[in-house]
């Protein structure tokens, strides 16, 4: 008698993992699994060849490690003592290898979560958890604007009367990625475009200020660095999180009523929500056919 399941729980690529199938229920008296074979079918690629070992009932197939994400499938048959045979099916969801997002996303990463309502597996499409940090730092992307030698604005401070200090510079900027994600995300320059190194000054991201520990004398620093349209991010997430649930229908049970349809009527007037606030996104445009 052939029988299907589905895995409850997913295998990584890199793990090899050995699948316990019990043929109990599939063996008339006095009958035992005599023999097992197993056969693995991936999405796409060349399929692995799994070890068997039979104790009856049991029959074991080993399987991994595994080079393509997705839905795969291990057909185990056994052989009966008296001739007959009994299989099985096991689809296995194989997750992709989830890289981390920048270091410097973390906080940004954060503030969007705290935006749209999306945790970290909230539900799975096409076996890709929603929202990963990796897929979210990817709409953020979408979103993104990178800074190039910003002039940052230098503010004395007046110690004593006619003594001015420099050392604090602020952006016009918010919502930065940070110091972490290295010189491509965020980098401070003189004027002869050398980089002061972090050790030099601290960073209050919230309010763009940057604070030197020494006084610089109000020489000019530049910032080059990615800033990120947090609300636009936040509407594309809303808009996402309501196409998932754009299939979701009203009933009635138990002398109570489900209106599940107002997910999808909410989540959209969450994305207009912050759409509003995001403001309008400018480029500059050019014909390569005038001189």
């Amino acid at each position: 008698m052939a029988t299907y399941t589905q895995s409850p729980v997913d295998q990584s690529l890199s793990e090899i993992r050995a699948w316990i199938v019990d043929f109990t229920e599939d063996l008339p008296d006095s009958v035992t699994v005599a023999s097992a074979t197993a056969a693995h079918t991936p999405p796409s690629g060349s399929a692995s060849s799994p070890t068997v070992a039979t104790d009856s009932p049991l029959v074991s197939a080993q399987l991994g490690p595994l080079t393509v994400p997705g839905l795969h499938y291990l057909y185990v048959v056994a052989t009966l003592s008296n001739g007959e045979k009994a299989s099985v099916t096991i689809a296995i969801p194989v997750e992709p290898v989830i890289e981390a997002a920048r270091g410097g996303m973390v906080n940004l990463i954060n503030k969007l979560r705290s935006m749209t309502e999306a945790g970290p597996a909230d539900y799975k499409i096409a076996g890709v958890s929603h929202w990963s940090d990796v897929l979210l730092q990817e709409i953020l992307d979408g979103h993104r604007t990178d800074v190039v030698r910003e002039p940052l604005r230098a503010e004395a401070d007046f110690l004593n009367i006619g003594s001015a200090e420099y050392r604090n510079y602020y952006s016009q900027y918010r919502n930065f990625e940070e110091a972490a994600s290295g010189t491509p995300a965020w980098d401070v320059e003189d004027g002869t475009g050398e980089s002061a190194s972090t050790a030099d000054y601290s960073i209050n991201y919230n309010a763009g200020h940057v604070r030197f520990n020494e006084n610089t004398l109000g020489i000019s620093y530049y910032l080059s660095c990615r800033v990120y349209n947090l609300n636009g991010a936040a509407a594309e997430v809303w808009q996402k999180k309501a196409a998932h649930v754009a299939r979701a229908y009203d009933f009635r049970a138990d002398q109570a009523q489900f209106n599940r349809s107002q997910m999808f009527d909410h989540y959209m007037k969450m994305a207009d929500h912050y759409r509003d606030k995001a403001g309008i996104r400018v480029t500059r445009l050019f014909r390569s056919d005038a001189a």
